[in-house]
């Protein structure tokens, strides 16, 4: 029976490795024995696979024609999702942030013209219009920074 490999584990990668050179020539390359080898893809075994193993494991599947390098794809899958969990949504912060300089923009916009002589009914419910979203979207961008600081309490998760 197959053992299951985690998603993002470097059993898989091992795994789709040797799905395409074959096991024994896997084992040569890296110059150690069967055993050796099918340990390091074993979730249920703690020896895992060297670094200088690896490379040469995705430089040899690239070398048979493969596309990728699944141990060097693994391991950036790995830190940036380390990363993001560590950071939080930075992305949401910066979107919400240009969406309060666009609200702010237009509520000083408002304000400076329902200041003018002659200002209506109209150029000052547009004030509070603007003033409410401009409110809505300074919420928004303490809920995401708050996002980014739950985020970096909480320990990365890397499998």
């Amino acid at each position: 029976m197959t053992k299951q490999r985690a998603a993002l584990s470097y059993e898989q990668a091992q795994a789709h490795i040797a799905a395409r050179l074959g096991p024994k020539r896997a084992a040569a390359i890296v110059g150690v024995a069967m055993r050796t080898f099918h340990d390091w893809g074993d979730p249920a075994v703690a020896r895992t696979i060297p670094i200088a193993a690896a490379e040469k494991l995705d430089l040899a599947y690239v070398a048979a024609g493969g596309e990728t390098m699944p141990f060097l794809d693994t391991l950036n899958l790995r830190l940036e999702t380390a990363r993001a969990q560590r950071d939080g949504n930075r992305p949401a912060l910066i979107d919400v942030t240009a969406s309060f300089a666009k609200e702010s923009g237009e509520l000083t916009a408002a304000g400076i013209h329902a200041s003018r002589p002659g200002a209506t009914a109209a150029d000052r419910e547009k004030v509070r219009k603007e003033g409410l979203e401009a409110i809505a979207s300074a919420g928004s961008m303490i809920s995401a920074l708050d996002a980014i600081e739950g985020a970096a309490r909480a320990p990365p998760e890397t499998g």
